[in-house]
């Protein structure tokens, strides 16, 4: 597999992205810095709060290590299986396991020292730069700046499932949500279900916001990502950004987003619109 990266409407700003997760790695570690119970269930997961903030403190180690070229360490901890979410899964119970920080203020700061570990690994490699992610396949390598802004999804969505979890609010700004669509759009061709794709031709057009606009091509159990110009489009759809970010991490219901007005889907196949998020693997 080769570098997950694909042509996009627009560049993520490099500087946006690691303010971003600057940002958010610090709310992170308040927020869990000040939880009482982390023991606490996460909704809708098999982990628990202290479980969840383990992954965060894993998940920034383990790019961290891929851009300093130590991601070698990482691959005896991956199951040997061709598909990425059963070699996630795996990487994720051995590694949260041997995580034993569970304590809310000694967690919160790991979270931070992780995060600033990470942004010093990376701040003077290009963009565009490749890093070995053995997690999503033996061969596959993400540009730093997609590393980026998945490590800052990471933090967005776990802190919202966390928040979730000990009853705190957890607003996401639209311009966090626009910044790690940059990289799950560059993961489409990684994170397709072939079994879900199997036999479907269809072009889809995505537009987050008003921010980020793209095409994906899904034709012979293959996954393109490109420009929109030039393109036949079988469905359009508009998603604000942080509904779409949720739907998309399986926290939202499409439906219910779709009767708050917050997605909508037009064109000369729009029944195909309801289909695309399960036409992925959940992140």
């Amino acid at each position: 597999m080769n570098q997950a990266g694909a042509p996009e409407s627009r560049r993520a700003d490099a500087g946006d992205a690691r303010a971003a997760l600057q940002a958010a790695a610090r709310r992170c570690a308040r927020l869990v810095a000040s939880i009482e119970d982390m023991a606490s269930p996460v909704h809708r997961s098999s982990w628990t709060v202290g479980e969840a903030a383990a992954h965060l403190v894993v998940a920034l180690r383990g790019f961290t290590d891929a851009a300093t070229g130590e991601a070698g360490r990482w691959r005896e901890q991956i199951p040997d299986v061709g598909r990425y979410p059963e070699r996630l899964g795996g990487l994720n119970a051995a590694t949260i396991a041997a995580e034993p920080t569970r304590d809310p203020k000694a967690a919160g700061h790991a979270i931070t020292e992780a995060a600033d570990a990470y942004l010093s690994a990376t701040a003077a490699l290009p963009p565009d730069h490749a890093v070995p992610t053995p997690w999503y396949g033996p061969d596959a390598t993400l540009a730093v700046s997609t590393a980026t802004c998945l490590l800052l999804g990471e933090q967005v969505v776990h802190g919202y499932d966390i928040a979730k979890a000990v009853k705190q609010k957890w607003p996401i700004d639209a311009a966090d949500a626009v910044l790690v669509f940059e990289a799950i759009k560059s993961m489409f061709p990684i994170a397709a279900d072939p079994d879900a794709i199997a036999g479907l031709s269809a072009t889809y057009e995505i537009r987050v916001g008003r921010q980020s606009r793209f095409a994906v091509r899904i034709d012979d159990g293959r996954v393109e990502v490109g420009a929109v110009e030039g393109r036949r489009i079988d469905c359009h759809i508009v998603a604000e950004p942080v509904a779409l970010l949720l739907i998309g991490y399986g926290r939202l219901n499409q439906w219910r987003a779709i009767a708050g007005g917050k997605v909508f889907t037009w064109g000369r196949k729009p029944w195909l619109g309801v289909r695309f998020v399960g036409l992925f693997f959940n992140p």
